[in-house]
């Protein structure tokens, strides 16, 4: 019951962080979801939540484009692939690189 707290809490925290405009914080806190040990679905979340992070926030693409092809190597839901396919297909463009095989040509 303690660790299902605790995930909850850190969940709460990072969107409370990230809400508030502290988005080192909500960062560091996604960072620590992919150490090991982590539960698969919260590694999947928290790569989601960086390559945003990078890509918007920090402007790093090529680190937003590392996490977003960790996320879709290890991603089962059908819609999350695509999304997944779609932000690199983004930062693909992004980055001058030619077309990619999960490109949609846009």
């Amino acid at each position: 019951m303690r660790a299902i707290h605790s995930v909850r809490y850190s969940r709460f925290f990072r969107r409370r962080s990230r809400y508030r405009h502290r988005y080192e914080e909500a960062a560091e806190a996604w960072r620590q979801l992919l150490e090991p040990g982590a539960a698969p679905a919260f590694t999947q979340e928290a790569r989601r939540a960086l390559a945003i992070h990078h890509e918007h926030r920090m402007h790093n693409l090529e680190e937003a484009r590392r996490q977003a092809e960790r996320a879709l190597a290890s991603e089962r839901d059908p819609a999350e692939i695509e999304a997944l396919r779609h932000r690199l297909s983004r930062l693909d463009r992004k980055l001058g690189r030619a077309r990619t095989p999960w490109s949609d040509g846009g």
